[in-house]
């Protein structure tokens, strides 16, 4: 059964879904997904949706420079329970991903 969107709902689950690749710190999939909807976003006719979008374009770039430098899975949020589960998956996570996340959160003496 397809779904009926109307512009409020489709921007609000674009957005849940840039949170959530935020939130769970795949730099890849955010990256992606605001190359892919931010001109949608950001014609958007609420001012709180572009805010959102400007916001999570700047993240986007902030996090994929720091990814750069100390590796592809540094900003992973180990804690975040989609992560957890998806530790024993390599389609998802890999070891390097974990010990990325793990050694960046070393250097910047937060909890691993």
């Amino acid at each position: 059964m397809p779904i009926n969107w109307n512009q409020n709902s489709r921007e609000n689950w674009l957005l849940e879904t840039l949170r959530f690749d935020y939130e769970a710190g795949f730099v890849d999939l955010l990256f992606r997904d605001v190359s892919q909807w931010g001109k949608e976003l950001r014609a958007s006719g609420s001012p709180e949706v572009r805010e959102r979008i400007a916001w999570f374009e700047r993240e986007a770039e902030r996090c994929a420079f720091v990814e750069d430098e100390h590796g592809k899975g540094s900003l992973l949020n180990l804690e975040h329970p989609f992560v957890q589960k998806s530790m024993d998956n390599p389609r998802i996570l890999t070891r390097d991903h974990v010990e990325a996340a793990r050694r960046y959160r070393q250097i910047m003496g937060t909890a691993a």
